[in-house]
């Protein structure tokens, strides 16, 4: 524990108390005020609080090293780019340009204060940034700000408060049944068809599918693999492709068996009706795109493979609504549809998903490292619980259990199965 001491010294023409204590084997001191300013009873209390902050964590010992906003976000990001994924490397890289636009690279970090990270929060905001855009760029600069403490380079972090008041998260959206249904009868072309059964059915990330070969589809197990992919190449007519590097989310590759025979029959289907691609959902049209943008060196590292999928999805709900209003005979206002997102898809896989097999194994499914993960933000309470259980209460009174089956097995298109073999195994593209 540091000793703080308290002296009363002469400075110039006023007797003043200072504040002593020894640190890195160098004696440092503060002048807290005059004398016929402040009491001795007051100077101790100062003293005393000054000893407690050290003893906590909340003020350093030693004077921390001058240096610029621009070298310190540069060498915290040097200093954890073996830990972090690079996708989090690139988010520390824009908030990092973010609050230099702001504040300046030649700013000092001890000149760092909570009117500077409003200021960059305003900046954000004048730029039309979101509010959950804002709270997530300061969250990254507190993050790095807090290695600073920790490394005596700054005493304290002004980021601390800066994301008090979280921004409400957006409703988790869990399509039904017959919402599904209509999806898959709005889509306008296979490809949609395709991509959202194999969302709604395996509860895949979004570029986890779109990052999916016929060689992970295993068709015997009724099953669909994911797995990084190492650069590599595949021939169509005497003209190579490219196999995209890509790791998923998770390092741990994972089987999810969840296919039904309709879907293994539709992936076949759409294989022998596409253009010879190694991938379910690249064309090779789309594979030359990118490899002419890697060759020219213009290729964004950030590039998404397919462009335009919310927007898409978006009229596809749109239209979906229209069709299931056209079905019940009501107009589309009267059908209550919140515009679900992609990964309301992998959402509605998980909570149906969860009453039917053990949280470990739904979590091993999901690809997530930790079990809390799956059961705090994946699992939402719907409506089909509560019929459910007025089922069951229905049931037990001697009444017809006319809603015993409301949340069926794992497909989540309830359709009868395909008469058919499932075709052979596909072969691995070379």
């Amino acid at each position: 524990m540091t000793a703080v001491r308290l002296y009363r010294t002469r400075n110039g023409n006023h007797d003043v108390y200072q504040l002593r204590w020894y640190a890195n084997g160098s004696r440092r001191c503060q002048t807290i005020g005059k004398a016929r300013e402040l009491s001795k009873r007051e100077a101790e209390a100062r003293r005393r609080e000054k000893e407690i902050a050290f003893a906590m964590g909340r003020e350093r010992p030693s004077r921390p090293r001058r240096m610029t906003l621009e070298r310190f976000l540069e060498r915290d990001r040097q200093a954890i780019a073996t830990d972090v994924r690079p996708a989090t490397l690139d988010e520390y890289r824009f908030a990092a340009q973010h609050a230099i636009a702001t504040l300046g690279a030649d700013a000092t970090l001890d000149q760092i204060d909570r009117a500077d990270v409003g200021r960059i929060k305003q900046q954000l905001s004048d730029r039309g940034r979101s509010r959950a855009t804002i709270s997530k760029t300061c969250g990254y600069l507190r993050a790095a700000f807090n290695r600073g403490v920790t490394d005596g380079l700054i005493v304290s972090n002004p980021f601390q408060a800066s994301t008090r008041g979280k921004i409400p998260s957006r409703r988790k959206r869990i399509f039904t049944i017959e919402e599904i249904e209509a999806m898959l009868a709005a889509c306008p072309t296979r490809w949609w068809r395709l991509f959202l059964r194999l969302a709604f059915e395996t509860g895949c990330r979004r570029n986890e599918l779109l990052h999916l070969t016929y060689a992970d589809i295993d068709v015997e197990k009724f099953a669909v693999g994911v797995s990084a992919k190492r650069t590599g190449t595949f021939q169509v007519n005497g003209r190579s492709y490219p196999i995209l590097e890509w790791s998923s989310k998770t390092a741990q590759d994972r089987v999810i068996p969840t296919l039904t025979d309709e879907t293994i029959s539709f992936v076949e289907e759409h294989r022998q009706l596409g253009d010879g691609s190694a991938y379910l959902f690249l064309s090779l049209d789309r594979l030359a795109f990118i490899t002419a943008k890697q060759m020219a060196g213009t290729l964004h590292h950030r590039f998404v493979p397919v462009n335009n999928l919310r927007r898409d999805f978006h009229k596809i709900q749109q239209q979906a609504r229209i069709l299931l209003a056209s079905q019940q005979d009501v107009t589309p206002d009267e059908i209550e549809w919140p515009i679900g997102s992609l990964h309301d898809a992998r959402r509605t896989f998980c909570t149906r998903t969860a009453d039917l097999v053990p949280m470990h194994v739904l979590q091993q499914w999901a690809g997530h490292a930790n079990i809390s993960t799956t059961a705090s933000f994946y699992l939402v309470v719907s409506d089909a619980h509560a019929q459910r259980v007025r089922a069951a209460f229905a049931n037990a009174n001697g009444k017809p259990d006319v809603n015993a089956d409301v949340i069926p097995i794992l497909s989540a298109i309830d359709r009868p199965q395909v008469d058919s073999k499932p075709p052979s195994r596909y072969r691995n593209a070379s």
